[in-house]
């Protein structure tokens, strides 16, 4: 039974909300008493749990796929055409015997979790443990760890094609030579693109963290000769870009610019660290950890940073474990003081820790405590577009904080989800058979809230119907939770022109899932006044066209007045799916034109923007012009912001870029420039719009259109993301803009 919550003054009031059984294969949930004026909260639906691959790390590709490493069973049976199909045979040390060496396993599967797309092994004679991978725009998988076999599979052009010297403890081979690698394969875990060593001065003796920019460099961080090591890989696996001993460590993660944030040790002591692009300056080193007298243990086994994550906004986001009362906390955090950290019945207790830095890397923007009175710690961290936080660890705690449990109440996998203050738990999922093995290890969240998670499981770990289940696995487990969807819609209007013509906009929701879905709708008035909050409801399968979206939500009860001009923005939390991808919401705004019906549309999306966007195809000529419009997408308690909006050129004849005045934006608020190519003494006929946040912490959200001289028809021109890979289908409009600085030669 899901946990179903209602909120008051901040007071949650728990709502009965046992499955129901509607027959034809589908469920939903018989709610008792709520009031249907507030949101209504269910626990997150767990898509798909699978079993017998993965264990270590995850990524997850634009199609859902996950791709997840960890130590491989010799008796998995590989894809067809793998890479590596059969395990090594060499033998290890474990103590005083000989066992057989572990090699990795690389492992995709599809976005339903039901089938293996490709498992592959990859190894030598000697040991090999997998502890990152990543994934780039075609679907190649990166792999880093460590290794001791010299006949480790590596590229003939590799950057370090054999095992530094420097990796070695002695003058003996073999256990005690151990080195950092870096692995990339095909889409179809066929073949390698490149496998090098990753050791020496600019490398390590192991890594345990590795990330992908756009371009296909890998940056790896793990254990180095003093402490960390941080290194970017050129796409081509054959040249190091940078190398930086003394920081890192445990992981990094990159920013939209391709600076770098890592973590990891240094000496006693725990820091997060930035780097620049070029890996030439470290912009921050920030110290984060306990002071109390150190107790009767090594300092990795008291605190540590485990994993790391970055949100658009460029603050970093940490967890790991600590053993220290005085952990830095921040006021109003979940939990300020330890639950559990320090002596705990003779033994040693840790509790988890969650902490955000602000961007200058300077102070905690909030950190807190998370865990119950025994032993708890954290190997993951994620973030998603909303600023909400999920860790994923261990816990041996019985009171540790949990709203919904899967399996066993002894289990030891935990999977929690802080909001975007630090303040309060929005879940927090505990799962397993209770088995002495389990815990989450690697976690992956994408920007709209679906977490994917992989770990050990015990033998009765709770596996979803028709997942994939290894027939020879190594122990661990894949599952995939989502949460509530939220759609933005940045403008629905209902107005009447001074020729009489009217505008209005159609509403357009749809659920491709397999239950019905709860919409809690937030309307924001721009023009006319009447914001409020409104709820609905949409069966499973089903599309609902709305052709007047203010009426309809006048008829839900939102106060908007019953004429004059009267428009604003639409957010619209979609519960009860099973993906993010099941719920879309369209909007198509019209003006009635005798004999035809023109306007414009375009989708809902998940959020706004923290990065700078470009709005492009803009022109202003003899029939057409072209106006803007900006809206700050935040809450009352996020603040102003100040945006930057920068006029470019597109034509040839009158190059060059103008920037207008700063605009300062309350929360909940727009601005509208008309005619923008020919704003501020301009005279262009066509151009784009370059729109950067420069202060503020809220999201924002930027569109164009283009409408004939007379207004009646138009176009919405939607923002590109800097950097982003765009391919729509079905425009017959073709706009080709180039933003780089010097010349550049179009190929098509």
């Amino acid at each position: 039974r899901p946990l179903a919550f209602q909120e008051t003054g901040g007071i949650r009031q728990k709502v009965r909300a046992p499955y129901e059984l509607h027959g034809n294969g589908e469920v939903g949930f018989r709610l008792g008493r709520y009031d249907p004026d507030r949101p209504l909260v269910i626990d997150p639906v767990l898509t798909y749990a699978a079993s017998g691959i993965g264990g270590l790390a995850i990524a997850v590709d634009r199609e859902g796929n996950s791709y997840v490493t960890g130590i491989a069973n010799p008796a998995f049976l590989t894809s067809a055409d793998a890479f590596q199909s059969l395990h090594s045979e060499g033998e290890c040390y474990d103590g005083p015997n000989l066992v057989r060496c572990p090699d990795v396993l690389l492992a995709k599967l599809n976005a339903e979790g039901t089938e293996l797309v490709y498992s592959t092994f990859v190894g030598g004679s000697g040991f090999e443990y997998g502890y990152g991978v990543a994934v780039d725009s075609q679907g190649n998988a990166y792999l880093t760890g460590t290794t001791s076999s010299s006949d480790f599979p590596v590229s003939s052009d590799a950057w370090q094609s054999s095992m530094s010297s420097e990796q070695c403890a002695s003058e003996l081979s073999g256990q005690l030579c151990n080195s950092a690698f870096v692995t990339k394969v095909n889409a179809t875990g066929t073949a390698l693109f490149y496998s090098t060593f990753l050791g020496g001065s600019e490398g390590g003796m192991g890594a345990t963290g590795i990330a992908v920019d756009v371009h296909g460099s890998a940056y790896v961080t793990g254990d180095g000769a003093e402490g960390g090591f941080v290194a970017k890989l050129d796409p081509e696996g054959t040249s190091v870009l940078y190398s930086v001993q003394g920081v890192g460590g445990t992981g990094v993660a990159l920013d939209s610019r391709n600076n770098a944030y890592l973590s990891g040790r240094n000496g006693d002591e725990s820091y997060v660290t930035k780097l620049d692009p070029e890996g030439a300056v470290i912009l921050y080193n920030f110290r984060l950890g306990g002071t109390s007298a150190p107790f009767d243990a090594s300092p990795q086994e008291l605190e540590a940073i485990t994993g790391i994550a970055v949100d658009g906004q460029g603050h970093a986001y940490v967890t790991g474990y600590t053993a220290y009362q005085d952990f830095p906390t921040t006021p109003g955090a979940y939990s300020e003081t330890a639950p559990g950290a320090g002596i705990c019945g003779g033994s040693l207790c840790l509790d988890v820790f969650v902490s955000k830095l602000n961007r200058q890397g300077t102070a905690l923007v909030y950190s807190t405590y998370l865990g119950g009175s025994s032993i708890d710690y954290a190997n993951g961290v994620g973030v998603d577009l909303h600023g909400n936080a999920y860790v994923t660890g261990v816990t041996l705690s019985s009171d540790f904080p949990e709203t919904q449990t899967l399996g066993s109440p002894a289990g030891q996998i935990f999977l929690s989800k802080l909001d975007a203050r630090g303040e309060e738990i929005v879940y927090s999922v505990r799962a397993g058979s209770g088995d002495s093995v389990e815990g989450g290890s690697g976690l992956w969240v994408s920007p709209r809230g679906s977490a994917y998670i992989t770990g050990q499981a015990g033998p009765d770990f709770t596996l979803t119907s028709g997942a994939y289940l290894a027939p020879e696995g190594n122990g661990a487990f894949v599952a995939r939770l989502h949460d509530d969807a939220e759609v933005f819609v940045p403008i629905v209007l209902s107005t009447t022109e001074a020729d009489g013509s009217t505008v209005s906009s159609e509403l357009t929701l749809s659920n491709r899932g397999a239950r019905p879905a709860t919409l809690e709708y937030t309307y924001t008035a721009a023009i006319g006044g009447g914001s409020g909050a409104a709820t609905d409801h949409l069966p499973a399968g089903r599309q609902r066209i709305l052709t007047d979206a203010i009426q309809y939500l006048k008829e839900l009860g939102v106060p908007i007045p019953d004429s004059g001009s009267r428009g604003g923005t639409l957010a619209v939390r979609i519960s009860g799916l099973g993906s993010e991808t099941e719920g879309a919401v369209t909007v198509r705004t019209t003006r009635s034109v005798e004999g035809l019906r023109g306007g414009w549309a375009y989708s809902g999306v998940s959020t706004g923007f923290h990065q700078p966007v470009y709005l492009c195809g803009l022109r202003h000529d003899a029939s057409d012009r072209s106006s803007l419009a900006v809206q700050n997408l935040g809450s009352p308690t996020s603040g102003e912001i100040t945006l930057r909006l920068t006029v470019i050129s597109g034509d040839i004849q009158q190059p060059g870029s103008l920037v207008l005045e700063d605009r300062t934006l309350l929360p909940a608020t727009s601005i509208q420039i008309d005619d923008v190519l020919r704003s501020n003494g301009l005279s262009l006929e066509n151009g784009y719009v370059r729109i950067e946040k420069i202060a503020g912490d809220a999201p924002y959200y930027a569109y164009a259109l283009l409408t004939d001289q007379g207004g009646s028809d138009g176009s919405f021109i939607a923002p590109v993301p800097e950097n982003a890979t765009v391919g729509r289908k079905g425009q017959t409009l073709l706009a080709i803009e180039n933003t780089a600085r010097f010349n550049s030669e179009l190929v098509m």
